[in-house]
């Protein structure tokens, strides 16, 4: 995952995708979908799509990510809130205005209560900007 996050930052977008969408499927299979660790690389398999200019499937994968980490981690979860954010963004590149403004209220003021208003992770949202994640799994 940390792989394609620099390579999408560094204009391949295609690549990261490759490498995500098989990061993805591991995921799954050992931990399941069900697990914040997939959860993580599904946000940013999304913004690959968001990328590639591929909204509509961005924001299906979006949209399920952010039900699923709903379920598992609250709606108030750091995560969650991160997965809402991007969610706005290709809310609104698809032109869903009223869906991504209201998206947007609800998650900004979500995360202003819970990180405060000049956490960075709240003003990239209110720059309307996606949040990217790395990945270090804690040491065993």
């Amino acid at each position: 995952m940390d792989l394609a996050l620099l390579l999408r930052l560094g204009g391949q977008a295609e690549r990261a995708r490759q490498i995500d969408e098989v990061a993805l499927q591991g995921l799954d299979r050992r931990l399941t979908r069900e697990h914040h660790f997939s959860l993580t690389c599904a946000i940013n398999l999304a913004s690959d799509l968001s990328e590639l200019a591929e909204q509509a499937d961005a924001r299906d994968l979006g949209q399920n990510t952010l039900n699923e980490l709903r379920r598992l981690l609250g709606p108030d979860h750091p995560l969650t809130l991160a997965a809402a954010a991007n969610l706005v963004v290709d809310l609104m590149a698809m032109g869903l205005v009223e869906e991504g403004e209201d998206l947007r209220d609800d998650t900004l003021a979500r995360y202003i209560r819970v990180l405060g208003p000049d956490h960075p992770d709240v003003r990239v949202m209110q720059e309307g900007r996606r949040l990217d994640f790395d990945f270090d799994p804690p040491v065993l």
